[in-house]
């Protein structure tokens, strides 16, 4: 046992004065697989030794002579780095690592739902109509959509649904570099028009509307085939025009009746405004006092108002109008005209 004693003693002896017996003679790299976000930067080291030189591609690199090496994207990404040292007498050189870098395409979006293409490249959308961009899949992360240069609160996500006219754009960054935030580069020109509802008038027979667009007459909700702005209506029924304009949105008309008595006086109007609830009543002929009774599509009465003599126009609140079919009357005129809540 005296002999194993001495000879662990004077092991430990040697590598005390001689440290140079435990350091590993060939020295090794880390990370060993870096890969570089654009614009990023990292450090690579090795294990301490008395000196050290840093190689890129087999070449020396001037005052790289420290632990450490620090990289970036522009300079590095793409190159073969080893490192060279010394330990004592002795020089020992690592293997070399490949240091990488991401790249990734330019952002770009999609269009979907209901649009069309104008002249310029705008998107067109009608009102009423569903559309959107969508970001390209390589910005997942730090989302921001913008609308007229300014950012629009909560918009983060890759789907951004269009509701008012106007430029559009994003930035965005790829989810393995998330500060790598790059922006679309270009705006996105949304254009929402269409027509306004269009008014139908009645005179010597004659229905007509607004000039200037593309029409389809019903009667009775069937299809006229009639294609003009002017339709000679010649007989009673319940009348309505749709008109479409040049970019393909339409709008219709509120329903225009029609008795059978030839008399301009027994023809109303009725608009529903969805935005209040209220009901507007247009009358032909407002020679003498009556009243405006609604009723639901079973009789039962929903509100009753007067009108006065001299009065073209009553808007009244009926109260909370579910969805369905109701009637309007004029008790006196003895007209009445079906109008429908969506």
């Amino acid at each position: 046992m005296k002999h194993f004693s001495n000879f662990f003693f004077f092991t430990a002896f040697l590598i005390l004065m001689n440290p140079t017996m435990v350091q590993a003679q060939t020295p090794t790299i880390t990370p060993s697989n870096l890969i570089l976000c654009p614009n990023e930067t990292d450090t690579l080291w090795t294990q301490n030794y008395d000196t050290y030189q840093w190689f890129r591609n087999g070449n020396p690199i001037s005052g790289a002579n420290q632990q450490y090496y620090v990289v970036d994207y522009s300079n590095s990404a793409g190159f073969n780095f080893s490192v060279e040292v010394t330990l004592g007498a002795n020089t020992y050189t690592s293997p070399s690592v490949l240091v990488d870098g991401w790249a990734f395409l330019f952002p770009y979006a999609i269009s979907g739902g209901d649009f069309s293409i104008g002249q310029n490249g705008e998107t067109l959308v009608c009102p009423g109509d569903t559309a959107y961009f969508v970001a390209g899949p390589q910005g997942s992360v730090n989302i921001q959509w913008t609308f007229n240069g300014n950012p629009i609160p909560g918009a983060n996500q890759d789907t951004l649904y269009l509701t008012a006219s106007g430029f559009y754009s994003f930035s965005a960054a790829p989810s393995v570099c998330p500060n790598y935030i790059q922006q679309l580069g270009l705006n996105l020109q949304v254009l929402i028009s269409g027509p306004p509802q269009p008014l139908i008038s009645f005179s010597n027979g004659d229905l007509s509307t607004v000039s200037g667009y593309s029409y389809e007459w019903y009667q009775n909700g069937q299809p006229l085939g009639h294609n003009n702005a002017v339709y000679p209506a010649a007989q009673p029924g319940s009348y309505t025009v749709i008109i479409t304009d040049a970019n393909g949105c339409s709008a219709t008309s509120a329903v225009f009746v029609i008795t059978g008595r030839s008399e301009l006086s027994q023809v109303i109007q009725v608009f529903h405004h969805s935005g209040t609830g209220h009901l507007e009543i247009i009358r032909a002929d407002a020679s003498i006092d009556d009243h405006i009774i609604v009723t639901d599509i079973t009789g039962r009465l929903i509100s009753r108002h007067a009108i006065s003599a001299g009065k073209f126009r009553a808007e009244f609140d009926p109260g909370k109008l579910q969805s369905g079919i109701y009637l309007v009357s004029m008790n006196k005129s003895g007209v009445a005209v079906k109008f429908f809540v969506d």
